[in-house]
């Protein structure tokens, strides 16, 4: 038997004293079977799934429909790859795709066509294909590269209070921790990441406190680190909070506005993403408070006092 990609062939000799040598020949194809690796470049963990749409003659391992989950950088996933025989595949129609997510810049499905000797090939005439990179090995295995984004880093957040509500606050006020203008549902691993090393080495204060010079680089700090933890120890991205301000504390007096303590930064992939805090103030007006979050001012805002 010769190896996987070509044909079998099974020679049957019968011999008789006096006749011709009699020679059957079968041939049948061979079932070509070759790993496909998937090689995640990127500096964030990835989801690859084998599409229930647009294949034919497909049956890998796994099969059509199943997942990668969270394909760590670095790191590869395998799929063996066999023609289906006969019904209509013995030639060049196998193909099916790979959908990865998140995408790159909006570009999620790799579309592949393969072949009963072992060829491999990203397919053409399919628009706005996710960009990764194919190899072949000289032992007939394969090796997609996923795309790599950009690394992300944040600039120097600005934190202060914002306006929650005024006048009649008695409700419940729910929010994520982070939000951009982003299309993506969950905030990026490598977003939170970059946002959290510039909430903890260059948060900047706007419009409150009245310090300068190294007290205030020092507070600074500690509250940027302190919004950092509390990013860093949340479930996710897209966890919420709810703080309720109920009927009785909005008739204390001296109580008119709510307000919360936010960070905005810059992100070098062009998204400004705001960072919002657990922490919460009440003001006898709508002017913006002037103290920092923990401080004896803030302790008494909500009191009424």
């Amino acid at each position: 038997m010769q190896s996987q990609g070509s044909m079998t062939h099974a020679m049957l000799t019968i011999a008789k004293t006096g006749t011709a040598a009699l020679v059957i020949i079968i041939s049948q194809p061979a079932v070509a079977a070759f790993p496909l690796r998937i090689f995640n470049t990127d500096s964030q963990p990835i989801t690859i799934t084998i599409s229930n749409e647009n294949y034919n003659c497909y049956e890998g391992d796994p099969p059509i429909g199943n997942s990668f989950n969270n394909v760590q950088p670095g790191e590869y996933k395998t799929i063996m790859l066999s023609r289906v025989q006969g019904h209509g595949c013995d030639g060049r129609q196998g193909e099916f795709e790979l959908v990865f997510s998140p995408g790159y810049n909006g570009y999620t499905v790799q579309h592949f066509d393969f072949d009963n000797d072992g060829g491999l090939e990203l397919s053409s005439g399919h628009p706005n294909v996710y960009p990764g990179r194919l190899t072949r090995s000289p032992d007939g295995s394969y090796t997609y590269f996923t795309a790599r984004h950009a690394e992300i880093t944040a600039s120097a957040p600005a934190a202060g209070w914002a306006l929650i509500c005024q006048s009649i606050c008695a409700r419940s006020i729910s929010y994520q921790l982070i939000t951009t203008r982003s299309t993506e549902k969950r905030t990026s691993e490598q977003t939170r990441t970059a946002i959290e090393a510039a909430l903890k080495s260059s948060l900047k204060f706007e419009g409150v406190g009245g310090i300068e010079g190294s007290l205030k680089t020092t507070r600074e700090r500690t509250i940027g680190a302190e919004m950092a933890e509390t990013l860093s120890r949340a479930e996710s991205n897209t966890d919420t909070f709810t703080f309720n301000f109920d009927s009785s504390q909005m008739k204390a007096p001296n109580i008119f506005a709510v307000w919360q303590w936010t960070a905005t930064t810059k992100l070098s992939d062009g998204n400004v993403a705001t960072v919002r805090s657990n922490k919460f103030t009440c003001t006898p007006d709508g002017q913006a408070p002037n103290y920092f979050p923990g401080s004896a001012e803030d302790v008494r805002a909500c009191r009424g006092g």
